[in-house]
């Protein structure tokens, strides 16, 4: 099985000295399938302005085809922590605004069913120690989450909650001071998602 981790600084393993204790590395091994990673540090969801036009091209709404084009047997979506550094709008659900990480996420999910079966999907939200910990604009990480699980209801797909499933597995030791996953995060976080997968 080919699964295809598609995100940001966590996927990509920033700040590990060594990629092999990358959460990514640790669940393909599990489960006994390929890795296929595609994450970026520093991504962010979020890559159009507000007349939709694009803007980065390493966003996840503009690296889409790059997930397709990876031939997945399943995809793990973990987007979100670059929004929420550098504290990016995180959108209203009664809103539609181009621009915003709710609906560039919801952009990218949309991509992604274009191309794959619902069940092949699973989204998973941002890890933190602390989910009340605030950006530059106040907003804690708990925010982006809520969104990421608007659109999974929204598109009936398959959800990994560590911030509602599984509170208090992270300790403050399990994130570095930019608040990258160390080593002890990626672990914590791949046994987590290796356990709700095969459930």
């Amino acid at each position: 099985m080919n699964i295809v981790f598609f995100g940001a600084s966590h996927t990509a393993g920033a700040g590990l000295d060594d990629g092999a204790v990358k959460f990514t590395t640790i669940v393909a091994s599990t489960l006994t399938s390929i890795e296929t990673n595609l994450g970026v540090d520093g991504s962010q969801a979020v890559g159009r302005d507000d007349n939709g036009m694009l803007i980065s091209d390493t966003s996840g709404i503009a690296r889409v085809p790059d997930v397709i084009d990876a031939d997945a047997d399943k995809i793990l979506v973990l987007y979100g922590e670059d929004d929420w550094k550098s504290a990016g709008e995180p959108g209203n659900v009664d809103l539609f605004r181009q621009g915003t990480f709710l609906w560039d996420y919801d952009t990218i999910i949309r991509g992604l069913l274009d191309a794959q079966e619902a069940d092949q999907i699973v989204l998973i939200t941002i890890p933190a120690a602390v989910y009340t910990t605030v950006n530059a604009k106040d907003l804690p990480i708990s925010v982006y989450n809520q969104q990421i699980r608007h659109t999974a209801a929204k598109y009936s797909l398959k959800l990994i909650d560590p911030e509602i499933e599984a509170a208090g597995l992270f300790s403050k030791s399990d994130f570095d001071s930019d608040r990258n996953l160390t080593a002890s995060g990626h672990n914590k976080l791949a046994q987590f998602i290796a356990t709700r997968l095969a459930q």
